[in-house]
């Protein structure tokens, strides 16, 4: 039962400790593997333990059919030599969220296709919030793929589109080889493109 929740909940670097039921929820208690317990969040190299923090934290993660689930855990501070005092990265959560990384995924997902507002209600999470999980996806995948987004351009798309009643314009350039946005800029007609050309 344990790899099969791990395998569902895609905790990697991760052990199960238990499962309980709190107030209508399914909580699942957890702790990182010891090679990945006391790690810079900002650098992720192993740091010295300063202090535990006094309560445990929960991290909202993906629903349990119909049931919420957090996973818990007791953080620690650690000092990292370069970087300071900071609460401990986890392998389940980005820096500074309360959400695990799957669920942020699966909202960052919603926001493309549905408003706000539904993305707020299906996943039972505050509407405001649903702007941090976008920005925090947003910097990972940019770090993942790294700064080159104009390297190796060679079939790009270029479209205009209107909004707020047609009082407003934006020009769309995306890649056709890797499917994804390049760059959009507020405007349109010949001056917004040599923006784009510019900082090509």
């Amino acid at each position: 039962m344990n790899r099969i929740l791990r395998f569902a909940y895609l905790l990697t670097k991760t052990i199960l400790k238990s499962v309980y039921i709190d107030d209508q929820a399914v909580v699942f208690s957890v702790r990182p593997y010891k090679r990945a317990q006391r790690l810079c969040p900002i650098c992720g190299l192993k740091s010295t333990y300063y202090d535990t923090m006094p309560k445990a934290r929960r991290w909202r993660t993906l629903d349990f059919g119909q049931s919420m689930c957090f996973l818990e855990y007791q953080l620690s501070r650690v000092h990292c030599p370069k970087h300071g005092i900071h609460v401990e990265s986890v392998p389940w959560a980005r820096y500074n969220s309360r959400f695990t990384k799957p669920f942020e995924d699966k909202v960052a997902w919603m926001a493309v296709h549905c408003t706000i507002s539904a993305v707020a209600e299906e996943c039972r999470i505050e509407w405001h919030s649903v702007g941090g999980i976008c920005a925090r996806v947003y910097a990972d995948l940019k770090a993942s793929v790294g700064p080159g987004r104009f390297e190796g351009l060679r079939r790009i798309g270029i479209d205009e589109c209107s909004y707020k009643k047609n009082r407003k314009y934006l020009i769309v350039i995306v890649d056709h080889d890797r499917s994804c946005l390049v760059w959009a800029g507020n405007g349109y007609g010949k001056e917004t493109l040599n923006r784009f050309l510019d900082e090509m």
